[in-house]
């Protein structure tokens, strides 16, 4: 009968530091793998508040444009995804300058001027 289990004595270790060298390099990339998932994950999230504040953006500027004559000096509006306060500054004969904040369901929030012209 032939003998499998070859007995080795006096080693030197020489596969242990590949093997270390290996398994480091395993652990370095599920390190990494698992810091890429987690930046995506947030640069996801921070990417939809961008676009609900943009989409709450254009939904304050069409209700400026279609109720620029009869608008009044304060109004609120609710969204489903947030909330836009608008405040009108100043008009003049030609153009009316309007205070916009935008505030997502989240808390995110951005304050920005509209200028409308009066025709």
């Amino acid at each position: 009968m032939k003998n499998y289990f070859i007995l080795m004595n006096k080693q030197q270790g020489f596969i242990f530091p590949y093997l270390l060298f290996i398994i480091s390099i395993i652990i370095l990339i599920t390190f990494h793998q698992l810091a890429n998932h987690q930046n995506q994950a947030l640069s996801f999230k921070l990417e939809l508040e961008q676009y609900q504040l943009e989409s709450l953006h254009y939904f304050a500027y069409n209700y400026i444009q279609a109720n620029k004559d009869d608008f009044l000096s304060e109004e609120t509006l609710i969204y489903p995804n947030g909330k836009i306060t608008i405040i009108e500054k100043e008009r003049r004969n030609n153009q009316s300058v309007y205070d916009v904040k935008t505030e997502t369901s989240q808390g995110s929030s951005r304050n920005y001027l509209i200028k409308i012209d009066n025709h």
